[in-house]
């Protein structure tokens, strides 16, 4: 099979893992590709201390704390997998060139489409065999709308995702096509997320208003579009606020569900670590390693300590070879809470956001 349809095959299976349920497989073909090359490659010596790094975390859990190995395996695959996706991306640049593109945005725009179609329209049991277990937590709005998890894993961590590769696209292409602002804006709506919304809205302003210079874009079509949105989202809010069905989910709007029961509950487990575990952190205060869920920086912290944080933003340190840092602060915010790009899918789309570099940037750096 030609090597080219091996690649495309590998990576939109990882794009699409969270329909299939599985990961590690793909996972697995990254790090055999990874280390069937390591020695073919020429590395900066950033990089080699990386690689140390990630040895050292190994280390200590596996050596030191003598961790289980496969609940660190999981536990490593999502917090670092986006490394050795990385690497395969950036040794397939030339290959991989289309997933830049804002054809292979709308492709993922309409899958999105389709998938909410398929759950709203079709019986739950049907869409749970279409969708397998991921229609058991589905999200019901309203007592008639499911919101599509997406190939996020779910529809906020998915909205992230899909803003990321929106501003990757407008990075490259230096342009927003009125129709891929609507299929961006309407995505947005039917996912439905609370986080999406707030973060559509910061890669909107800085688009528009602090990089207008170096964009092209049809302005008073697309500032009609967004006043339609807002008196959308709106809308939103005063069916939210006031659907009794949803009761206990307004409390999350309150000053007590964010200071007393989400920071006082942290704060109160930090005080129970010991200095060791601040540092190196331990995966062997949990049954089961903990990835996927809410508040990722604080779990990432609690299984890998300052050492596993640091060597996470000095990965993303050297794998950003230009200042952008809008690109930074999208980064930042997609881990604090959602971890989306820790996902085995958000670490393609993170790679095609570290890889979109001006010419410029890719001469001077001789980042091929």
């Amino acid at each position: 099979m030609n090597s080219k349809v091996l690649i495309h095959t590998l990576l939109i299976s990882t794009l699409l893992s969270s329909y299939i349920n599985s990961s590690i497989i793909q996972y697995f073909l990254f790090l055999i590709y990874f280390f069937f090359n390591f020695f073919k490659k020429k590395f900066f010596i950033s990089e080699i201390i990386l690689f140390f790094l990630l040895f050292l975390i190994f280390f200590i859990n596996i050596i030191l704390f003598n961790a289980d190995f496969f609940k660190f395996f999981i536990s490593f695959k999502f917090f670092y997998g986006f490394v050795f996706i990385f690497y395969f991306a950036k040794w397939n640049r030339e290959i991989i060139k289309i997933y830049f593109t804002k054809n292979f945005f709308h492709l993922i725009c309409y899958l999105i489409i389709l998938e909410t179609l398929l759950i709203n329209l079709l019986p739950f049991e049907i869409s749970k065999l279409i969708f397998l277990s991921k229609t058991e937590n589905f999200d019901i709005f309203y007592s008639f709308y499911i919101r599509p998890p997406g190939f996020g894993g779910n529809a906020p961590m998915t909205s992230i995702l899909l803003l990321i590769l929106f501003y990757t696209v407008v990075k490259i292409e230096k342009i927003i096509k009125f129709k891929t602002f609507i299929l961006l804006s309407f995505l947005i709506s039917i996912l439905h997320s609370g986080t999406g919304f707030l973060l559509y809205f910061l890669v909107i302003f800085y688009l528009f208003f602090l990089k207008s210079h170096k964009v092209k874009f049809e302005r008073e079509k697309i500032i009609l579009i967004l006043l339609i949105l807002i008196i959308f989202i709106f809308i939103f809010i005063n069916l939210y606020l006031s659907s009794s069905s949803i009761i206990n989910e307004t409390s999350k709007l309150s000053y007590n569900y964010y200071i007393k029961l989400i920071v006082d509950q942290k704060i109160e487990m930090l005080k129970l670590l010991s200095l060791q575990n601040y540092v190196f952190g331990d995966l062997n205060i949990f049954k089961n390693e903990v990835t996927s869920s809410d508040y990722g920086i604080y779990w990432f912290f609690l299984q890998y300590g300052l050492i596993g944080i640091i060597t996470f933003i000095y990965a993303l340190k050297i794998f950003f070879k230009d200042n952008d840092y809008f690109a930074y602060l999208i980064t930042a915010l997609s881990i604090i809470h959602y971890p989306a790009i820790f996902q085995l899918s958000g670490g393609i789309i993170l790679s095609l956001l570290l890889l979109s570099q001006s010419h410029e940037t890719k001469n001077k750096y001789n980042y091929n």
